[in-house]
């Protein structure tokens, strides 16, 4: 269990480590606490992008992670301490655990037959995979050669679950998605929607209002 630090005058529902280089620009009487990520999610706060081990080696290797993304057709997303990894044949998660941060590969399961028993309760729906990297970079090379594996000995169509390479396809394109549509909260094109959307909710009141004045109006001249 580790307390997490957010500001109440904040309102992007943002939490932090408390050793995140964020948090000296709190000031401190509005800093307050959860107990944890679950007690912090349940009231719909959002880790830091900053916090996480797992962010830390990100930016650190961001260059190189971003070149092999592009050139090797693997599409990553950081969130709540945790990188998914869409590859065309599998999703995976790094995510970090232990004293020293160490980084773990889980890869999806995909096959009908529950053959994983491996630590399978620390991401549902995933195994932990034995190879291991000390970097990000390490581990989304040996993704590519996984899939280049894949591409030579695909899976027989009777061991592949149902649907699973459809709903790897949907989640990716609803990750894809709500990045084009859904901007980040206290970002300047989320102040700029919902600005807009304040416009439009004030437009359509006055239009109402004037409707309403139209009908007292006619009523009146019908008396």
């Amino acid at each position: 269990m580790c307390t997490l630090i957010y500001s109440i005058k904040s309102h992007r529902k943002i939490v932090h480590y408390p050793h995140c280089s964020i948090i000296h620009r709190i000031a401190k009487g509005n800093r307050r606490t959860f107990e944890s990520i679950d007690e912090a999610q349940a009231q719909g706060y959002m880790l830091c992008n900053c916090c996480p081990p797992i962010a830390q080696r990100y930016r650190k290797e961001r260059g190189a992670v971003d070149d092999c993304c592009a050139g090797r057709g693997l599409t990553l997303y950081l969130h709540d301490g945790i990188i998914d990894i869409f590859s065309r044949h599998d999703c995976w998660k790094l995510i970090t655990k232990g004293q020293k941060n160490g980084i773990f590969l889980y890869h999806k399961n995909n096959l009908k037959k529950d053959v994983w028993t491996r630590d399978k309760n620390r991401v549902p729906g995933y195994h932990l995979q034995a190879f291991r990297s000390g970097t990000i970079l390490g581990y989304l090379e040996y993704i590519d050669s996984h899939d280049s594996y894949r591409d030579a000995h695909p899976y027989p169509d009777w061991m592949i679950q149902d649907g699973a390479l459809g709903e790897q396809e949907g989640t990716i394109e609803k990750k894809k998605k709500e990045k084009r549509t859904t901007p980040r909260k206290g970002t300047k094109r989320y102040r700029k929607e919902q600005a807009k959307k304040k416009r439009k909710e004030r437009d359509a009141s006055i239009k109402r209002v004037y409707a309403l004045l139209n009908e007292i109006s006619a009523a009146r001249s019908e008396g």
